[in-house]
């Protein structure tokens, strides 16, 4: 009976659908939802904390709800595509521990520090509203509620 209840309550939690940047820009099109991106870097320790901001089940389902959610790694290697140009991260060093060269399209945006979400409007890299640093589950869906792209 209690692994049933377990089961049960794992079933229903909700999990943030997160998606590509590209696939991103497909369902915006679409939806005509808002991007929610959140910028971090593997080594940030507030970044893993508002990662675990986002797995509370009233945060997701908000998120899911109302935005277009991407993570993006702001010191990744790969080349993007978004609003008709590529962006890349030229100067990673992949023997750098720690602290990498920061990507392209995380200083278009004006990534001064991460966590950085940003709230991205009509599929372009108009940023609608910024927020900056980590913040536990609560505060952060009374944020993303306040929002002003919904």
């Amino acid at each position: 009976m209690l692994f049933f209840a377990i089961t049960s309550l794992t079933l229903s939690a909700q999990n943030v659908e997160w998606v590509s940047l590209e696939e991103a820009q497909q369902q915006a099109e679409d939806s005509k939802k808002p991007i929610l991106m959140d910028v971090y870097a593997e080594w940030c320790k507030p970044c893993q904390k508002l990662s675990k901001s986002f797995e509370d089940e009233k945060v997701a389902e908000f998120v899911n709800a109302n935005f277009i959610p991407v993570k993006f790694n702001a010191e990744h290697t790969a080349s993007v595509e978004f609003d008709g140009k590529t962006y890349a991260n030229p100067k990673f060093d992949a023997n750098k521990k720690g602290r990498n060269a920061a990507h392209e399209l995380t200083k278009k945006l004006g990534t001064r520090g991460y966590p950085t979400l940003f709230v991205l409007e009509n599929n372009t890299l108009e940023v609608a509203e910024k927020f900056v640093g980590y913040k536990p589950a609560d505060l952060l869906l009374e944020t993303l509620k306040q929002t002003k792209a919904l």
